[in-house]
């Protein structure tokens, strides 16, 4: 059963988190206006992002940046692709390159 809220609800780094944690193949589709995303997990590392014509890492923080959208989890969904292959720990590490100075 798909889970599904908003970014004010569950913020998208906490999101990933649990999902990379969990360690289970799942897809993260986001939707802000007429913007549709998607983060896909594997094995508890962030495997695949799209966003419009993004993929890979700049898709990835495009998404990151996002601080409302509305979400959807689904699970047993395993990515198109691999354009990424970070773990918790790696992803973390991106979030000095969304800050404001960077």
């Amino acid at each position: 059963m798909p889970t599904q809220g908003t970014l004010a609800d569950l913020d998208l780094l906490t999101l990933t988190q649990i999902l990379c944690f969990a360690r289970r193949p799942a897809a993260l589709e986001l939707r802000h206006d007429r913007w549709q995303g998607w983060i896909y997990f594997e094995s508890g590392q962030v495997m695949h992002a799209t966003l419009d014509g993004l993929s890979g890492e700049p898709a990835l923080l495009a998404l990151l940046r996002w601080q409302s959208a509305s979400f959807q989890v689904i699970v047993n969904i395993r990515p198109p692709s691999q354009t990424l292959g970070l773990t918790w720990a790696e992803l973390s590490k991106l979030r000095t390159r969304l800050s404001p100075a960077s």
